[in-house]
């Protein structure tokens, strides 16, 4: 069975995320089912740091984003990690992020550690999404709220606001829940929800990123 379909829906959702996290994506989001076609059987699928025809690289504010498809379907934690650290060395710089999509469902605590990790040391953000879950945009759901990252800034009034004195005091949102790797969430920042309610109208809480 061909995979194009979910090569072409995938695309859409992965667009319009990248869209809502400030990136231009216009030249990339008119392609046509048999334009992605084409694009699938140019490509090499075997890992590469070269750009395939239907990888994608943006850039907003001096930083680039990458969105990467990998088509080989045997992949493992330790190929992925490997492959991101040479990505990492030969095309990104700090501010940077890699979006991987894989073909296969990858389920590795090593791998969440060496993607917090790489963060942390080198400032670059890296996400592997399982194609399957890009079948859909989760955040227009309807029993779905609205989540927003919020800034350094209102993360320290926030604080003084709710007179709490660490942001672990705060509800947890995991960093791979399905909503907060669509918003781009990393480890330690803080996501405000906004829920709309018959009865009490808009309500806000907010969750810590683990």
């Amino acid at each position: 069975m061909s995979i194009v379909p979910k090569l072409f829906n995938s695309r859409k959702i992965v667009l319009n995320m990248i869209g809502k996290r400030g990136f231009n994506v216009d030249k990339y989001s008119n392609f046509t089912f048999d334009e992605i076609d084409v694009l699938f059987n140019s490509s090499n699928n075997k890992l590469s740091n070269e750009l395939a025809p239907l990888d994608i690289k943006l850039e907003n504010d001096g930083y680039s984003l990458y969105i990467k498809y990998v088509l080989n379907l045997k992949n493992r934690p330790t190929n992925i990690i490997n492959f991101i650290q040479e990505f990492r060395d030969t095309q990104m710089n700090e501010g940077d992020t890699l979006i991987l999509i894989t073909l296969d469902k990858i389920i590795s605590e090593t791998l969440d550690e060496f993607l917090d990790n790489l963060y942390e040391e080198f400032k670059v953000f890296a996400q592997v999404f399982y194609i399957d879950k890009l079948m859909y945009d989760v955040t227009e759901h309807v029993l779905v709220p609205k989540h927003i990252i919020i800034s350094e800034e209102e993360k320290s009034k926030l604080l003084n606001n709710l007179s709490i004195n660490n942001f672990d005091q705060l509800p947890i949102i995991l960093k791979n829940d399905p909503v907060a790797m669509y918003c781009g969430a990393k480890k330690n920042e803080v996501m405000k929800i906004i829920k709309n309610s018959e009865t009490v109208g808009e309500y806000i809480s907010y969750r810590y990123v683990q």
